[in-house]
């Protein structure tokens, strides 16, 4: 299996006092494999929004992200649209 992202990230600005950064991806995959399933079998691109805080003891950070599968049915890789918020303190 061959999988690849490539992403670059956008700085915003400030929104609310917070630093914004805006990330497109996007992502695919190959096969090669003892079943006879060879080829592309998805491309996902994808997008993602960083809100960052400094502190003096680490940063606080809030992301938000959606992401399309188009996957190749013929190969066994269905279509999947998902979504997730996370947060969290890196310190």
């Amino acid at each position: 299996m061959l999988h690849g992202t490539v992403s670059r990230p956008f700085p915003l600005g400030k929104i609310g006092g917070l630093d914004a950064t805006l990330t497109p991806t996007l992502q695919g995959a190959a096969l090669r494999n003892y079943f006879g399933v060879s080829g592309v079998t998805q491309i996902t691109p994808g997008i993602s929004l960083k809100l960052e805080k400094p502190t003096k003891n680490g940063t606080f950070f809030l992301e938000a992200f959606g992401k399309h599968q188009f996957g190749n049915e013929k190969k066994g890789m269905e279509d999947h649209t998902y979504w997730g918020v996370g947060g969290g303190w890196a310190f």
